[in-house]
């Protein structure tokens, strides 16, 4: 489990003043940063040096887990149950890993998950703030207490084009308005509202937004000089008239989830931001990747048949094709995307089938259930042909693997502000051909995609590992914002939007041979 702390008290800029946290008053944000470190440091600790040993019995675990005084772990009625299930756990596993499964904690390195971190407002673990969170801020409801609502029965209906909302994608996602209304007629100005499945944090959003009049008024209710906040109901004749319900103010909110992505994306959506130091290195970051990299999406602009034909011989006698993109003499535009097409063997003659020559109607935008082949002219499905393979030497995992040919079938470019198509050239091709055996210095992702129907779906054509879903120019481009971004003192919003880009990137969201067509290499830009 991942934890993640909204604390609306908490300074409204990372500056170095002053700032007060759970009580505590530290001389600057980064001494806070430090205290709690070392105290979620030192919790770890202890958890590996008393935990860490075979898991022998149930009292012997009931013992070693109530020794540990630095990590909240329960009364003794608790830490019994917790030992009785992990009584049955895989023999070959310790206490320490036991316990981990059991309460959700990450098996990752100790320093991998307080770099992760920002206690107490976020953990990548349980947070063991929790408790002196609840201590802090929370209330109890006492019986002299008059607290009465009715139950939330009107329609619910937000649209997803929020900025807020589309910052980060994530399924099953609610829009923050939608949570906001249920907020504010349940609760008050600083009460505790917990998200036990919190996904990208909309409810740590929508809390804090409960204190934001111009937020709650675009909601349709009506908020008064001293925070009253009124809504329309049915009056004694019928007519609407405007009664108060609720009282503007943020509540604090409490988000957990067990995906150290998704409390990742929450912690971020919920800090507060120096939006001048993120929109400077963004632009900064931007305009190096493009110096660096924005001739690999250089492409020739109706170029005449000895244009052409230099270009290709340049890159053919081995001339660096940074240089050749540079050549002034030669009319350039900036490639936005290239669309790639599967390649099939025809089963009657052998021949090879792009399948966006043959099955792509780009006048009415629609793909061919049934299209005759090149070679043979003999009437073809999708369902008939059969993949064409190449087989490579793939450098970053050092193994020899199988895919499905792609060829790119289109690029849509721009030359200046001015937006052009057209079929790849023989310099984009002998371009892509070089690039393709270029792997970048920076540094990229090559895991095996985890296991799972979807996420190995791609397996049968043989786009096993991450970085086949890039090309080696989107590698490039991505590993090198990626690096410079972790240097940045922006660097965790800046991450952030980096992976908000992810999902757009056409080879995610096409995948690998959807209707034999994908879109991917996005310019620098």
């Amino acid at each position: 489990m991942n934890h993640s702390l909204d604390l609306p008290t908490r300074s409204k800029s990372r500056s170095s003043g002053s700032v007060e946290c759970l009580g505590q008053s530290f001389p600057t944000d980064e001494a806070r940063r430090e205290h709690f470190i070392g105290r979620l440091r030192a919790g770890i600790e202890e958890l590996h040096a008393k935990l860490d040993v075979p898991f022998t019995t149930v009292e012997d675990a009931i013992a070693r887990m109530g020794s540990v005084e630095g990590w909240p772990m329960g009364d003794a009625e608790q830490n019994r149950t917790l030992a009785g299930r992990m009584r049955s756990a895989d023999r070959g596993k310790g206490l320490l890993q036991r316990w981990k499964d059991e309460v959700g904690f990450p098996h990752g390195e100790i320093e991998d998950i307080l770099r992760l971190s920002d206690p107490p407002y976020y953990t990548a673990c349980p947070n063991p703030f929790l408790g002196e969170f609840i201590e802090a801020y929370g209330r109890l409801y006492g019986p002299s207490e008059p607290y009465h609502r009715e139950p939330f029965a009107a329609d619910v209906s937000e649209g997803k084009n929020d900025p807020i909302y589309n910052a980060h994608s994530y399924h099953t996602k609610v829009p923050h308005k939608a949570i906001m209304r249920y907020i504010l007629h349940y609760t008050e100005p600083g009460d505790i509202v917990f998200d036990g499945f919190c996904g990208t944090g909309m409810t740590g959003v929508a809390a804090q937004m409960c204190g934001d009049r111009k937020t709650v008024e675009s909601l349709g209710y009506r908020v008064e000089a001293d925070g009253t906040i009124l809504q329309q109901e049915p009056g004694e004749n019928g007519k609407p008239v405007w009664k108060p319900f609720s009282k503007l103010g943020a509540r604090r909110a409490v988000l957990n989830d067990l995906s150290p992505a998704a409390t990742f994306i929450a912690y971020n959506y919920n800090t507060p931001v120096d939006v001048a130091e993120f929109e400077r290195e963004a632009k900064r970051i931007l305009r190096e990747v493009e110096a660096e990299y924005g001739w690999m999406y250089a492409t020739l602009h109706k170029p005449t048949a000895e244009q052409l034909e230099r270009a290709v011989r340049a890159l053919e006698n081995g001339v660096d094709p940074k240089q050749v993109t540079r050549d002034q003499s030669l009319p350039w535009g900036k490639i936005n995307y290239t669309v790639w097409s599967d390649v099939f063997t025809c089963p009657e003659c052998a021949g090879e089938v792009v399948f966006w020559d043959v099955a792509v109607d780009q006048q009415a935008a629609k793909v061919s259930d049934e299209f005759p082949c090149p070679h043979c002219q003999v009437m073809l499905s999708k369902r008939e042909l059969e993949r064409s393979w190449v087989t490579r030497l793939d450098t970053a995992i050092n193994q020899t693997i199988r895919q499905g040919k792609q060829l790119p079938v289109q690029n849509t470019y721009s030359v200046g502000r001015t937006r052009f198509e057209k079929k790849p050239d023989a310099f984009d091709l002998a371009l892509t051909d070089w690039l393709s055996t270029q792997y970048p210095d920076e540094w990229f992702p090559v895991d095996r995609m985890m296991k799972g129907g979807e996420t190995r779906r791609n397996d049968p054509a043989g786009m096993t590992h991450v970085h086949h879903f890039f090309t080696q120019r989107d590698l490039a481009v991505l590993g090198a914002v990626w690096q410079k971004a972790r240097m940045s003192p922006a660097s965790r919003l800046i991450m952030l939007s980096v992976t908000s880009v992810h999902p757009e990137m056409p080879p995610f969201r096409c995948g690998c041979g959807y209707k034999g067509v994908r879109r991917s290499t996005r310019s620098a830009r």
